[in-house]
């Protein structure tokens, strides 16, 4: 019983080393049969260029452009001052005009110093002026008395001063004139004690309180005139060439930070003269007073200087001027071509740079917006027109 099962289990043994080895067969006969077909495979050479890189110009046109010079400047009242005291005393009083950010006319009482003693002073003097008048009448009254007894006696003879009493009388005259002068300057120092506005203006700081004992010289209050506006731009010489030679009497346009105008100003003078720290040219100029007008004192603004004519030019966006000073453009054949560019005025976001008289032919110019580093001159390229 035991031999027969032996016997029965032998040949699926056998059968199954058979499968296995004819799997392992087959497996390599495919393997191979597939390296062999891509051994045959036939490729096809693509003789098609490559496509043409695609360049994006601006279309340009020379003519004369007359440029701007923009520079920015802070706008100061002509006039603005910090009053002293010019006597001492109590402060009795601040009007509500002194108090800071309030707008004042010209004359308005800001501060009251209390002011007896200096009213004292003025009333002495006005009697001691009174005084010295009455000295001189007297003192004319003898003269005249001299004189009529001079001719009664002595009709023929010319008198001396002394006999009539006229150096006294110039005594008593210039007495007059001392006194006047002391009445005088009584009150301009009452009128000290009663400080005003001396224009119109902003209060911008005040130093005092009331009850406040003060001195001469002390700080009150500091004033900014508001009617006249002034602004100083300093150029470089290279930048005083490029500015139009009839720029006196011009106006000009004056803008915010964002480029908005905000108002208008007059080219009064400048350039007799360089700035002694900087070297640089100086023109002023006047802010001119309308309704439009919204400039403020103190603020930092841009102003649009008339530059000079340049001939012959072209107006590109700024990012066409390479870091190395090229400006590349395309020809008629398609290549790229550059010149060497040194713009003349920046405007917003362009340039105006002058055509190198070489380039005098070229009638319009396509000038490549966005120049890249790989760019090299003949180069063919697909230009493609920007959109304005």
């Amino acid at each position: 019983m035991s031999q027969s099962t032996h016997h029965f289990k032998a040949p699926s043994h056998r059968k199954r080393r058979i499968l296995l080895f004819l799997a392992i067969f087959f497996l390599f006969a495919s393997i191979t049969y597939v390296l062999s077909l891509e051994d045959i495979a036939e490729i096809q050479p693509d003789d098609s260029p490559p496509p043409l890189p695609v360049v994006r110009y601006q279309l340009v046109h020379p003519k004369t452009i007359t440029g701007v010079l923009t520079r920015f400047a802070e706008v100061m009242p002509r006039w603005q001052v910090t009053l002293k005291a010019n006597v001492s005393g109590k402060i009795v009083e601040v009007f509500p005009e002194a108090l800071t950010g309030e707008h004042v006319a010209l004359n308005t009482p800001l501060i009251q110093i209390e002011n007896s003693a200096y009213t004292a002073d003025l009333r002495m003097a006005e009697h001691a002026l009174a005084q010295a008048q009455l000295e001189r009448d007297k003192a004319r009254n003898r003269t005249t008395l001299a004189r009529a007894q001079w001719l009664r006696v002595h009709p023929e003879e010319i008198p001396t001063d002394t006999v009539l009493h006229l150096p006294d009388l110039r005594v008593a005259d210039l007495a007059i004139l001392a006194a006047q002068a002391k009445v005088a300057s009584a009150k301009i120092t009452l009128n000290a004690t009663n400080v005003r506005a001396p224009f119109s203006g902003y209060i911008t700081e005040r130093f005092i309180n009331i009850g406040q004992s003060i001195t001469p010289g002390d700080s009150l209050v500091t004033i900014l005139h508001d009617e006249t506006l002034d602004i100083d731009l300093s150029l470089s010489e290279q930048d005083w060439e490029l500015l139009d030679p009839d720029w006196a009497g011009r106006t000009v346009a004056i803008r915010n930070d964002t480029g908005q105008e905000i108002g208008r100003a007059q080219l009064r003078r400048g350039g007799g003269f360089l700035d002694p720290k900087t070297r640089q040219y100086r023109i002023f100029l006047q802010v001119l007073r309308n309704e439009a007008n919204s400039v403020l004192a103190g603020e930092f603004v841009k102003v649009d200087l008339p530059g000079r004519a340049v001939e012959n030019s072209l107006r590109i966006r700024e990012g066409a001027l390479t870091r190395d000073g090229f400006v590349w453009h395309i020809d008629k054949e398609n290549r790229l071509r550059r010149i060497q560019a040194e713009p003349v005025f920046r405007q917003d976001k362009d340039i105006i740079i002058p055509i190198p008289p070489a380039q005098d032919a070229i009638g319009t110019w396509k000038v490549v917006l966005t120049p890249l580093a790989s760019f090299i001159p003949g180069m063919m390229v697909s230009p493609l027109v920007a959109e304005e």
